[in-house]
């Protein structure tokens, strides 16, 4: 989460941290979490952490953002029809790699869903996401474009019933009908407390698509969910 901040609280016996959204692994642009100020308070005694992470019971090290990168060039490169990328909203920088990626490749980019178009509206105008003109699209002009030229970026990779990537998937969203030859992106998992309802979306959105594809790409569920080791740190 763009600037994302943690509160270190200073008490008579010792610091409370709370780390707020962190993620350790650098994003494609270089930013990352400020590490040395973790561990400056460590330095000083922390008597209380307070900090979760959905991944935290998988062992290793957080999938980094280049290689996700890589594997959704890939995908773009052998995807000969639509590809629907489902992911958090407020995960401004995947956004960017995804909006980079598809102008590399010559596609145009729609982002659908109202919070995640809320989201980009204000990453844009604060200057954290950029999506040239040429390939910003609206959702208007969908039907003026074949398969093969279209990402959409939408919300739902947890199962939410409401958001775009369900009612995609349902046949309910009024402006995009799955066409044969989609390919979804989704994350491999999804968190403890929506782990039901993302299978069940999931089953819903094969199931629409039988003459597409679902491709899960390698990455943690959200920007905020490091794995043991990268926790460990």
């Amino acid at each position: 989460m763009v600037d994302g901040v943690g509160v270190a609280i200073d008490t008579p016996k010792a610091w409370l941290v709370h780390t707020g959204d962190f993620k350790l692994s650098r994003t494609a642009d270089g930013s990352g979490t400020d590490v040395q100020k973790f561990s400056r308070c460590g330095e000083r005694g922390v008597l209380a952490l307070l900090s979760d992470s959905t991944n935290i019971e998988r062992e290793g090290a957080t999938v980094p953002d280049s290689r996700i990168a890589e594997t959704f060039t890939q995908i773009v490169e052998k995807s000969p029809g639509r590809i629907i990328v489902a992911l958090f909203a407020s995960n401004i920088g995947r956004i960017q790699t995804i909006v980079d990626i598809a102008r590399q490749a010559g596609r145009k980019v729609i982002i659908s869903g109202r919070s995640i178009e809320a989201s980009a509206e204000i990453a844009k105008t604060l200057g954290y996401l950029t999506v040239p003109r040429e390939t910003d699209v609206s959702i208007d002009l969908l039907p003026d474009y074949p398969g093969e030229d279209i990402v959409i970026i939408t919300t739902g990779s947890q199962g939410e019933p409401m958001s775009a990537l369900a009612r995609m998937a349902s046949g309910t969203h009024k402006q995009i009908k799955i066409q044969p030859g989609t390919r979804w992106c989704s994350p491999p998992s999804s968190s403890p407390a929506t782990s039901g309802r993302s299978a069940r979306s999931s089953t819903t959105s094969i199931a629409a698509v039988r003459t597409s594809s679902t491709k899960r790409y390698p990455t943690s569920t959200s920007p905020a969910t490091p794995s043991a080791t990268s926790s460990k740190r």
